[in-house]
């Protein structure tokens, strides 16, 4: 088996462990999502979790197994793309820990514009103490010692009698996730099912197959029963919010009071 093989092997063995990580790391965002109260945003939640990840992973490998033709002719080239690729998959985990935590005070998730935010506004857009900084630089360590035990493992595991099997189960997982669970969200998103769609900002560079127009213009969705059903969507209000604490009182004032008053509205953005 060639150097290139063995690589390639490694690879989608370690993209399979790196993939299950993420999804492991994800489920804090669960806590921040609204309740699912039906098996079919369960199944929706569970199925597209994986096969985003899976994806992404499933990416990096065809991204690693077009370099890695010319590398046949460059000494030492694969040990090299190995150690890069270690270290994509360390700042990966590590980009994804720091946005659950970012995601968990600010409700919004790390991106080009809040990276850039924060670069030219420093401390006063997001202030982080000491202590904060400390765990971080924790959690980069950790991500790095184990990414690099997983390295070993998913060499042991491509090399075992049971790959070719364990590569099939996965690629199917994958494959049966990915069309259920954006077979589930573009009819959820037609039929404006939000106990489905209000999931889905909650996890990030998530974006499940939509497809209003295409359903509706096919007749498999009735258009009119989809026009009542958004006329009679309701709006839950929060049951965190207990304000005001007392009835509030007005009176009237005669005398007219030179008062300015100065608003500022701001809002959450959702990236």
């Amino acid at each position: 088996m060639t150097n290139r093989a063995v690589f390639l092997k490694w690879t989608l063995a370690f993209s399979i462990f790196i993939s299950v990580i993420l999804c492991v790391i994800s489920l804090r965002f669960f806590e921040f999502m609204p309740e699912i109260s039906s098996a079919k945003a369960a199944l929706f939640i569970s199925t597209g979790l994986f096969s985003h990840y899976v994806l992404i992973c499933l990416l990096v490998y065809l991204s690693l197994w077009l370099v890695s033709f010319p590398l046949k002719f460059v000494p030492h080239g694969f040990k090299v793309l190995k150690v890069i690729t270690l270290i994509l998959a360390a700042a990966g985990c590590f980009l994804l820990v720091a946005d659950t935590f970012v995601y968990a005070q600010y409700r919004f998730h790390i991106s080009g514009f809040v990276v850039d935010m924060l670069l030219q506004g420093g401390s006063a857009i997001i202030d982080l103490s000491w202590f904060t900084w400390l765990i971080t630089g924790l959690v980069g360590v950790i991500c790095l010692v184990g990414i690099v035990a997983l390295s070993r493992w998913a060499n042991l595991v491509s090399q075992s009698g049971q790959w070719l099997r364990i590569k099939r189960i996965y690629l199917s997982a994958f494959f049966v996730s990915f069309f259920v669970s954006n077979g589930i969200h573009l009819f959820a998103d037609a039929t404006y099912d939000q106990s489905v769609t209000a999931l889905v900002r909650h996890i990030p560079m998530f974006s499940p197959l939509t497809g209003k127009s295409t359903l509706l213009n096919s007749g498999l969705i009735d258009a009119e029963s989809i026009r009542a059903e958004r006329q009679n969507l309701s709006v839950k209000t929060s049951s965190e919010l207990n304000y005001p604490k007392q009835p509030i009182v007005t009176t009237d004032n005669d005398e007219s009071l030179n008062v300015l008053m100065i608003i500022v509205d701001s809002c959450v953005m959702t990236c």
